[in-house]
């Protein structure tokens, strides 16, 4: 991971924190495959809306 990558990363986590959310583990594994090239944006959001079941519904 790119330390701007991780900045960012950190800087996000931080951000959830305020808010009282906090990331599974998942999505943190997607977010470090996307940074190693090994995933698109695009198929990252595709995993997670499999996860909690609302894949290929319209987004707001």
């Amino acid at each position: 991971m790119t330390e701007r990558t991780r900045r960012n990363l950190e800087y996000t986590l931080s951000t959830f924190a305020v808010e009282g959310l906090k990331p599974s583990k998942e999505a943190v594994r997607l977010y470090e495959r996307m940074d190693e090239g090994k995933l698109s944006l695009k198929d990252a959001i595709a995993a997670i809306e499999r996860k909690h079941g609302v894949a290929g519904e319209k987004r707001a």
